[in-house]
């Protein structure tokens, strides 16, 4: 693994967003606005092996997870960490291409930006609207 750095006092937010790959099709989830911008804190990105991403992440969540990325955000802000499969490997479930890679970092970046892991306000590029939060993401009160 390539990893610079472990991030003390983190929060985890994992993605659920499906990315491009042969004979699918691209369903881009964006963060909403406020969220889908350049991140200006420290970023520090890993490229790791498909099969160790959800690997990876659900050791950083304390829990088994089957993601295709995942990012790390240090409470304050200033730093984040994005963990992504590497370009012509598969990752749960799903091959990853080169757009595929380019939506996974989109997405993680929105949650560098502090949007919600349970993808309050996600937007479907089809439709133009938040589908709704998928009962699987939805945050445990």
């Amino acid at each position: 693994m390539k990893s610079i750095l472990i991030l003390l006092a983190a929060t985890l937010t994992c993605a659920t967003v499906l990315p491009a790959s042969a004979g699918q099709p691209v369903r881009e989830w964006n963060a909403p606005a406020e969220f889908d911008k350049k991140y200006e804190g420290g970023l520090m990105v890993t490229v790791l092996p498909g099969e160790r991403v959800p690997q990876v992440c659900g050791a950083l969540e304390g829990k088994l997870a089957n993601v295709p990325a995942c990012s790390l955000r240090t409470k304050d802000g200033t730093v984040c960490h994005i963990f992504l499969p590497q370009v012509g490997g598969t990752t749960a479930g799903f091959d990853i291409d080169q757009k595929g890679l380019e939506l996974l970092f989109r997405h993680e970046i929105g949650h560098c930006n502090g949007w919600a892991g349970d993808h309050r306000g996600v937007i479907n590029p089809f439709t133009g609207k938040d589908p709704g939060i998928p009962e699987k993401t939805k945050s445990k009160k």
